[in-house]
């Protein structure tokens, strides 16, 4: 049975930022070592085709839309791989799909008009969820481990997968997360260390799927908990996964993704949501700051750029900000918003 690849390809790129124990040729999780996803010495090609400034290329088994990570000689990606019986029932999904176009997957919505816009083009079966490491310099495929096996409990988009959070590292450990299916652990050569699959599960709206990744920051690994049931945002040990903190959130659905940000002695985490973006003390997860005025369906990471963070959507709406990070409480209407937009943002910035 043949099954679904996805190809990782590594361009002549040097990485350059450097954070904390993170070597400054590392690009260690979602847009970066920073969050803010640039480098300033980095020089990559400003072009290529499917042989030019390309220095490899491997298939890799499965689906995945989370970002591959670097550490060292070491390439991190996830994917979420058919097992043999989970491709059977594929098979036999879409095949009934064809005889009965109205016919609704569990999970998703109907199919409308051959589009498939939720979760019809991926059938809600059994599936392998896994890690992947490859050798930077030639990409020789250095160990494989599936951290779980499940079938999905919800469906997705289309253009999503059901391994879309981009996995991040410290150079000593690895972190994978696959949302509803837990948050695993492992050590560079591909060992569990620990190991989070009581979390629960998420209800995304319209069953577009799960994809905030999270942030590695320290000691603290930072996870997003936004859905359409209870919302929380979680403060982790980096080492044994314990929960540090946990914050309640009043939010929906998020794609979003965190960051840190130092204001001063303080470290705040930034993340946006559709009623507020808003801000919590790395240390103890208590709110910080807020600030209305997002759109729906959220998804766009903040950028921090000296003692500002700027944070936008474009959903049903407009809206970006910029805010200086020694707000305190509700900031809408404050001088600690230095400016702000709405009308023509983007909304998958």
């Amino acid at each position: 049975m043949s099954r679904p690849i996805f190809s990782v390809c590594l361009f002549c790129v040097a990485f350059m930022l450097s954070v904390s124990t993170v070597d400054a040729k590392d690009w260690n999780q979602w847009r970066g070592p920073t969050g803010n996803g640039g480098s300033v010495d980095a020089t990559p090609p400003i072009k290529w085709s499917d042989t030019e400034n390309v220095k490899w290329k491997v298939a890799v088994p499965g689906r995945g839309s989370g970002s591959p990570v670097i550490s060292g000689n070491k390439v991190f990606v996830v994917s979420a791989v058919l097992t043999e019986q989970g491709a059977k029932d594929a098979e036999a999904k879409k095949k009934a799909q064809a005889e009965n176009p109205d016919q609704q997957e569990q999970g998703g919505r109907r199919r409308r008009g051959g589009r498939g816009r939720r979760g019809a083009s991926i059938p809600l079966v059994e599936m392998d969820f896994k890690i992947f490491c490859f050798d930077r310099d030639n990409g020789a495929k250095l160990w494989e481990q599936t951290a779980t096996t499940a079938t999905p409990h919800q469906g997705t988009h289309s253009t999503n997968g059901f391994a879309s959070a981009s996995p991040c590292t410290d150079g000593q450990r690895v972190y994978a997360s696959f949302g509803s299916r837990g948050l695993y652990c492992y050590s560079m050569d591909g060992e569990l260390v620990w190991k989070r699959d009581d979390l629960g599960q998420m209800e995304t709206r319209n069953s577009f799927g799960e994809g905030s990744s999270p942030f590695l920051f320290e000691d603290k690994l930072i996870v997003p908990w936004d859905h359409e049931g209870p919302s929380s945002i979680y403060g982790l040990n980096k080492l044994t996964g314990k929960t540090i903190w946990k914050t309640d959130r009043d939010e929906p659905t998020n794609w979003g993704t965190p960051i840190v940000v130092n204001n001063g002695d303080q470290k705040q985490v930034v993340i946006t949501g559709q009623t507020k973006v808003r801000a919590y003390d790395l240390e103890s997860g208590k709110e910080l700051w807020s600030c209305g005025g997002q759109t729906e369906r959220p998804c766009a990471t903040a950028v921090a750029i000296d003692d500002l963070v700027i944070v936008g959507s474009g959903h049903r709406g407009s809206f970006m900000g910029a805010f200086k990070l020694y707000g305190k409480g509700d900031i809408v209407g404050s001088d600690k918003v230095a400016w702000s937009i709405n009308q023509n943002t983007p909304d998958i910035a």
